[in-house]
C-alpha cells in the first residue's frame, strides 16, 4: 500500500513537472516572438519621416505615436523617442512605420537608423 502510493505520489510529480516544463516554454516564445529588437544595438529615428509631412498631417502623426508609445501627454519624451530610441521593438518599428505610410510616406525614408 505504502509503495503503491509513492509511486502515485511520483507519476503525478512527472506529470506536474512536465506541464510546469511546457508552460514555461510557452511562455519563452511568447515573449521571444512579441519583444524580439528589429535590430539589437541600434538607435532609432522617425525625424526624417515627421519632417516630410504637413503641419496639419504632423499633428495627427504626433497623437497617434504619442498614444502608441505612451508618452502622450510628455513631449519631451516624445522628441527624445523621435530623435533617438535605443533597440527599438519590431513591434513598435512596424507600427510606426505603418502609421507613416497612412500619410503617404514610404518606408524607407520613415527612418534614420545608426550603429551604437
Amino acid at each position: 500500500m505504502y509503495a503503491k502510493n509513492i509511486s502515485h505520489f511520483a507519476l503525478l510529480c512527472e506529470k506536474y513537472f512536465s506541464y510546469l516544463q511546457h508552460s514555461f516554454n510557452l511562455m519563452q516564445q511568447i515573449y521571444k516572438k512579441r519583444f524580439r529588437m528589429a535590430i539589437p544595438n541600434y538607435r532609432y529615428s522617425f525625424a526624417p519621416g515627421f519632417q516630410k509631412l504637413s503641419v496639419a498631417n504632423s499633428r495627427l502623426v504626433r497623437e497617434e505615436i504619442s498614444k502608441l508609445l505612451d508618452c502622450s501627454n510628455n513631449r519631451v519624451m516624445f522628441c527624445r523617442r523621435k530623435n533617438n530610441y535605443l533597440n527599438m521593438p519590431s513591434v513598435i518599428f512596424d507600427e510606426i512605420t505603418n502609421i507613416f505610410s497612412k500619410y503617404g510616406i514610404p518606408k524607407d525614408e520613415v527612418w534614420d537608423i545608426t550603429k551604437v
